[in-house]
């Protein structure tokens, strides 16, 4: 039994009040590594440069590219092969235009190349283990350096700044952490990080006899704002409009991400929780950001990283185009011209608010299905299952009666028995022991007629589902193609 597994058995069978001393040292450890000196620096340093004009943002995109080329050339193997297979030297690409001498890079390229892709002049103790969510049922292991994990708090908490939001304000998180066991059966289902004023609310434990205790919590207690998956807050608005009860005490704010937000969902938060919703588009390989302005509108963070929108076709707003992306501030693994798999409507208008990043309308993003339990449980955002998986290549629950899941598998070279015992074991964390988990090994999962890949797909989603027929006819309706869909965060909610 692995370390980790041996922490969270302890977990799992200590009192609540140990769980919150865990879950409170734990924040203490992520105030540590995310908000030392240099966090602060930047923030206020991207405060300021929000505002510069395009120009200046351009110019210093191209220092920073500049720099990484260079970088990327003399010390990451994978680089130093692709450039000198196509005759080329760090002088070759100067400037964003130049970007195009190099070819698109893909999570496939990324594994398959493995160490070949970190950056030999990076010291192991100035990165951590980064690991991207698993939205499209894989998994991707690498390392970011911590500079530019202080970067990418920086602009998260710049976003959120825009909203009068700050550091260590009391908030509630509805996203897939799994701090409460399942087999617990009455309240609190929720956790306590109390370095960080942070409420871990479970989303597992939220069923139609659990919710008024929750309610109850929300009510009792002053949170500044929520955060968390659009799914997980929806469940808590539906089961309000179901008993005809707004929160006496709503949040300021509503932050989401990881998933579609759609506009069934932001009228339910604003009339029933009764606060206004942002959210943020970004991804865990840190290689494009867009955040939310007071006006409504998306800008790219050009100091965050170079996105460049390829054309794929023509939307009611605007341009319809491939989200590819280079990281500027993570030397460890540099993704230069990654494909984040996005589609998003860039628009050439500008923006009452001032800022000059380019105008994003929305991107175009999964509408995921709940999972449903024998118990009546519903289980949004599955894709937390498979961040440490790297041994799949890709993974597809399908759901036709409450219990039973399909598990469509397609193994990587590597892939062993211990990988198959370590999908059951994140499986059932997160759906329990009841349902029958039958797991299928496949050669490949086809797409949808629109290419895109589907992590869930269910046959049984009921009109009485919280948010189902809403969903459906969102998705009859084409989802890429509406002026009214939001950004989708690909990256874990900033907690």
């Amino acid at each position: 039994m692995s370390t980790k597994a041996i922490a969270d058995w302890i977990y799992t069978r200590s009192p609540i009040w140990a769980q919150n001393w865990a879950c409170t040292r734990h924040g203490r450890k992520l105030q540590r590594l995310r908000y030392n000196a240099e966090f602060y620096e930047l923030l206020a340093w991207l405060e300021q440069s929000q505002w510069w004009s395009r120009d200046q943002l351009r110019e210093y995109q191209e220092a920073r590219l500049r720099h990484l080329i260079r970088h990327a050339f003399e010390s990451v193997p994978y680089y130093r092969r692709l450039m000198d297979d196509r005759g080329l030297g760090p002088n070759d690409i100067q400037t964003i235009d130049d970007l195009g001498k190099l070819p698109i890079l893909t999570k496939d390229i990324v594994r398959r190349n493995g160490d070949d892709m970190v950056s030999r002049a990076v010291r192991s103790r100035d990165t951590v283990s980064a690991h991207t969510g698993g939205t499209t049922g894989t998994g991707l292991t690498f390392r970011r350096s911590l500079s530019a994990l202080h970067f990418q708090w920086a602009v998260w908490w710049r976003h959120r700044s825009r909203f009068g939001i700050e550091l260590y304000q009391p908030h509630a998180n509805f996203s897939g952490h799994s701090v409460v066991p399942l087999g617990q059966h009455s309240p609190p289902f929720w956790r306590e990080n109390r370095a960080m004023k942070q409420t871990y609310v479970s989303l597992y434990h939220m069923t139609q006899a659990n919710m008024p205790a929750y309610v109850d919590m929300l009510e009792r207690r002053t949170f500044k704002y929520y955060s968390g998956f659009p799914s997980g807050l929806f469940l808590l608005a539906d089961y309000l409009r179901t008993i005809d009860h707004k929160l006496a005490r709503p949040p300021d704010l509503i932050i989401t991400g990881a998933e579609s937000l759609l506009p069934f969902q932001i009228e339910a938060f604003n009339e029933w929780i009764g606060a206004p919703v942002t959210e943020q588009y970004g991804l865990a390989e840190g290689c494009a950001n867009i955040s939310q302005c007071e006006q409504g509108n998306f800008h790219v963070d050009m100091e965050f990283a170079i996105v460049e929108p390829k054309p794929v076709g023509v939307a009611e707003e605007g341009r319809l185009c491939k989200v590819i992306g280079t990281s500027l501030h993570n030397y460890a693994t540099p993704f230069i011209r990654y494909d984040t798999g996005d589609i998003a409507t860039f628009s050439d208008e500008s923006c009452p608010c001032g800022r000059k990043g380019d105008v994003v309308k929305y991107i175009d993003g999964r509408v995921e299905s709940y999972l449903i339990t024998p118990e009546g449980r519903r289980v949004g955002r599955m894709g937390n299952c498979f961040k440490d998986l790297i041994n799949i290549r890709e993974c597809q629950l399908v759901q036709h009666n409450p219990r039973e899941l399909l598990v469509k598998v397609v193994k990587e070279s590597g892939y062993t028995d211990a990988d198959e015992r370590h999908l059951i074991t994140a499986l059932r964390s997160r759906l329990g022991e009841s349902l029958d988990l039958q797991i299928h090994y496949v050669e490949r999962i086809p797409r949808t007629k629109s290419g895109k890949f589907r992590a869930v797909v269910s046959t049984i989603i009921s009109p009485d589902l919280p948010g189902a027929r809403q969903t459906a006819e969102y998705i009859t309706a084409g989802a890429a193609t509406r002026s009214d869909t939001q950004p989708t965060s690909r990256s874990q909610v900033p907690d």
